[in-house]
């Protein structure tokens, strides 16, 4: 006979004590699985080897080729590559300084022109003399000559890249 607890009145919900349920009582038995079915049995012999000679292994196809030849020659490929690469690189990066040299050859002789030609409008203009404007045409063929050398190196350096070999 399963024995009830009372609850104490300070415990208890509204309404009074109370009774709660005994769990000192251990719980049913869990339900045992069902049998497996059995394995099956081995046979009980193992057949005979054929009779006679026994036949070699079939011929194995060319032989594999040496993994450490293979990456040797894949380096050695992607170096070369990369070599051709590195001076692609390096003449274009020549190309490209020797344009920047010439753009900055061109700025400073027109500065310098620009300069001479201010220079020779302020005299004429303070004195009348008509000698200072003979200077002008002077300053203005300056300038032409360093548009051309300009024109011609960067000519010449774009041509060079495009006739690189690209390895």
């Amino acid at each position: 006979m399963a024995r009830r607890k009372t609850v104490t009145p300070h415990m208890a919900p509204r309404g009074g004590p109370q009774t709660a349920p005994d769990y000192d009582q251990t719980p049913p038995p869990a339900p045992t699985p069902p049998p497996r079915p059995a394995l099956p049995e081995p046979p009980a012999s193992t057949p005979a080897p054929p009779a006679g000679p026994v036949p070699d292994p079939p011929a194995a196809g060319p032989a594999a080729p040496d993994p450490e030849a293979v990456r040797a020659a894949a380096a050695a490929a992607v170096e070369q590559a990369m070599g051709a690469a590195r001076a692609a690189v390096a003449a274009a990066q020549a190309a490209a300084i020797a344009v920047q040299d010439a753009a900055d050859a061109l700025r400073n002789t027109h500065n310098l022109a620009t300069a001479a030609a201010g220079l020779a409008m302020s005299r004429f203009l303070a004195t009348g003399d008509v000698r200072y404007l003979e200077a002008l045409p002077h300053d203005r063929a300056l300038v032409d000559k360093a548009i051309q050398e300009f024109a011609a190196v960067a000519a010449a350096s774009a041509q060079m890249v495009k006739d690189f070999p690209s390895g």
